[in-house]
């Protein structure tokens, strides 16, 4: 496959895949702005998915290794700050009295 067939396809997928991102801003506000890590790990996973094409398996493999090396700490770092927020937010409704099953509900809701 050629590196011109490969980018027009990406960039193709990429449009697309922007408009679902568009839609999940809107649908799922409450969750978008914690899911940011999943939506890079996405758009990483199908560009890598596009670049097979264009190397040969040995040099791809390695390619996404060091994506993979690189971005587990971005990754861990980001579901660390997750916890972190909701459990500020828990900690939060706690000290204003809310019992501790309204609590624990809303934080999760987060």
């Amino acid at each position: 496959m050629s590196t011109t067939t490969v980018y027009i396809a990406l960039f193709v997928a990429s449009i697309f895949y922007a408009l679902g991102l568009e839609y999940a801003r809107r649908e799922f506000q409450d969750v978008y702005d914690d899911l940011t890590w999943l939506m890079v790990v996405v758009g990483v996973g199908y560009v890598l998915i596009g670049l097979r094409a264009l190397f040969a398996e040995g040099d791809w493999l390695r390619i996404c290794g060091a994506f993979c090396v690189a971005g587990t700490p971005i990754v861990v770092r980001s579901l660390i700050n997750v916890a972190l927020a909701r459990r500020r937010l828990a900690d939060y409704l706690e000290s204003l009295g809310g019992d501790d099953d309204t609590t624990a509900e809303v934080a999760t809701q987060r």
